[in-house]
């Protein structure tokens, strides 16, 4: 993916799907493999061959619940991307390059950016209702002035030096609470159950 991405007579980073490949393959993708190495395959999904067969066997639930997750940690990934080129957006269309943004014009970007971030919140709902992530998760809630404080920032001036910073930091203040939440979790499990 990486090397199309760049590479070849129209690259895909030239396109308005930069935003969707970042957060599919840079959040979930890495994550995706991550949990599929350290656990048993079968329980996730497995291909076996039998010649000249093969069969692929997946656990629904369980891929289901993974992309739950992908999508809180997905979604900041793929914001951070469309940022970026919101703020690129006179220099790409300079360059011929016509990401997302050239498409949707910077009022209707900036709405999908100021959108899209509450999807991982509301992910994280869902999640605790369907009980995939433990209550803890809820914590997640708390991030809610640091979002609206970054997205008021980045909405009143797009400089990649001065406020593409504020994408960055929504995306890491969710993973780092998502992992915060998760060690509370298991501390709670381990030591009071």
């Amino acid at each position: 993916m990486a090397v199309f991405y760049t590479f070849g007579p129209v690259p895909l980073s030239r396109m308005p799907v930069g935003e969707l490949l970042s957060g599919v393959t840079e959040s979930f993708g890495a994550f995706f493999i991550m949990v599929y190495v350290n656990v048993p395959s079968d329980s996730i999904m497995a291909l076996h061959f039998d010649w000249p067969t093969f069969t692929l066997k997946g656990q629904l639930p369980t891929l289901l619940s993974l992309c739950l997750i992908g999508v809180i940690i997905a979604i900041p990934t793929s914001n951070i991307m469309l940022a970026d080129n919101v703020c690129d957006l006179d220099q790409d269309r300079r360059n011929e390059r016509y990401t997302l943004p050239h498409y949707l014009g910077t009022t209707w970007a900036l709405r999908l950016y100021n959108t899209l971030i509450w999807f991982s919140l509301v992910a994280v709902v869902v999640a605790v209702i369907t009980k995939v992530l433990p209550i803890e998760s809820l914590l997640l809630l708390l991030l809610i002035p640091v979002i609206l404080r970054n997205n008021r920032r980045f909405n009143a001036q797009q400089l990649k030096d001065v406020t593409l910073i504020t994408a960055i930091q929504n995306a890491m203040a969710i993973n780092i609470s998502l992992i915060v939440s998760l060690l509370l979790a298991i501390v709670r499990t381990t030591w009071w159950e």
